[in-house]
């Protein structure tokens, strides 16, 4: 479990630094989405970390950069350190807001 926190935290900052030199967004993705995805679902499970670094090379790049510095159309949240350590023990916790 560390291991693997471990990595999408090494993933996250490395996301976080090269922002500056991306788009805020590329466009349509859908067709992007489906020649990368489009494989049929494998019959056996993959290691967690396989499955980690998949979704940050060929999923997560196709969404809107909301935390870009050029991404002024549209701002749901802030993603500062403290508040994605907090989703994240927020997570751990498996809290329900509802209480």
């Amino acid at each position: 479990m560390l291991a693997l926190a471990g990595k999408a935290v090494e993933l996250a900052v490395a996301r976080i630094e090269s922002l500056p030199g991306e788009n805020a967004w590329d466009g349509e993705f859908q067709e992007g989405l489906e020649r990368i995805l489009g494989e049929e679902p494998p019959e056996e499970g993959r290691p967690a970390e396989e499955v980690l670094q998949r979704a940050v090379e060929d999923v997560l790049p196709m969404t809107t950069r909301l935390d870009h510095p050029r991404c002024f159309g549209f701002v749901p949240s802030e993603p500062t350190w403290p508040g994605v350590v907090a989703d994240f023990l927020a997570s751990a916790w498996n809290v329900n807001a509802c209480t």
